[in-house]
């Protein structure tokens, strides 16, 4: 594991959930292996290496998740009362709504005792170098998901 920089085939990951032994927001060190990705906590040395077999994983990819967000009432508040008074506090509480929030985060889908569950990690603040070449690789050791066959007609008129 490198200590500042990823080596070749690491990646410097912030764990959200999914592995319950480690705890959301650990940073955590992915070796991709040719059998599995190995997943060793960088800040605790004492905790337990995760290894997921590359067999068992469905899918990795980015993925958006958007969220709402309450505004502060108490903000708005105090800004209403220093700009109007009383009434400017009731009217700037009153304009707090909710507010979208869009985040990008890494899925790993695999199966585990005949359930499908879901690592979910982000990138490290400034991103982790990389990511794509590290993603593309995990990916092209992937089993493509079997999609049905399509019927061809043999000839067409239009």
């Amino acid at each position: 594991m490198g200590l500042l920089f990823p080596k070749k085939n690491e990646l410097f990951m912030t764990h959200l959930a999914g592995i319950d032994q480690y705890h959301e927001g650990w940073a955590l060190s992915l070796m991709l292996t040719d059998t599995e990705i190995v997943f060793t906590p960088r800040a605790f040395k004492n905790q337990s290496t995760i290894h997921l077999p590359i067999e068992k994983i469905i899918s990795a990819k980015n993925e958006l998740f958007q969220s709402e967000k309450d505004e502060s009432v108490i903000a708005r508040a105090i800004v209403g009362d220093l700009l109007f008074g009383t009434k400017g506090a009731i009217v700037g509480a009153m304009t707090a709504g909710k507010k979208k929030v869009t985040k990008c985060m890494y899925v790993i889908r695999y199966e585990s005792n005949g359930q499908q569950k879901a690592i979910v990690l982000s990138q490290q603040q400034g991103g982790s170098s990389g990511f794509t070449k590290w993603n593309k690789a995990l990916n092209a050791k992937l089993k493509p998901e079997s999609q049905p066959a399509m019927a061809v007609p043999k000839d067409v008129t239009l």
